[in-house]
């Protein structure tokens, strides 16, 4: 199935969240003596960056269902 510029830039979109969220998480587990304040706020922004990642994914599969 193609899918129009439109869904492919939603998909990629929720990719680099991803991407972030992984990189977030490296960060926390790199071992280092880091501050709790900044675990936490590194949490915080790959559960936001996740929840923008499903959500753009629904997006286009909601696109999808309707043949948009």
């Amino acid at each position: 199935m193609k899918l129009s510029p439109n869904k492919n830039a939603l998909i990629d979109e929720s990719l680099r969240k991803v991407e972030a969220t992984f990189n977030s998480l490296l960060y926390i587990s790199g071992g280092e003596d880091i501050d709790e304040n900044k675990i936490i706020e590194a949490l915080s922004m790959s559960i936001a960056d996740l929840e923008l990642a499903h959500q753009s994914l629904i997006t286009v599969l909601n696109k999808v269902r309707t043949g948009r």
